[in-house]
């Protein structure tokens, strides 16, 4: 997983792509997302979405599980 990460971070336009498509599904909830930087001690990323009212809440469709595809 550390490869990964190390792999994206030196792809600057596959962070701006994730973070794009945050973006557009925060807002989409009506949420924000809040970013703080400091040298030397890395960036926070904030999300903060709107609590749900029951009606909406109960109004959402029940998850299925999804069926495992075996290879």
């Amino acid at each position: 997983m550390s490869y990964m990460l190390d792999e994206i971070r030196r792809q600057p336009e596959v962070i701006s792509k994730l973070v794009e498509c945050e973006r557009d599904a925060v807002a989409e909830l009506a949420g924000e997302i809040t970013v703080a930087r400091a040298p030397g001690q890395g960036t926070t990323c904030r999300v903060t979405l709107p609590a749900a009212t029951a009606a909406a809440a109960a109004a959402l469709p029940v998850p299925t599980p999804m069926s495992r595809r075996r290879g």
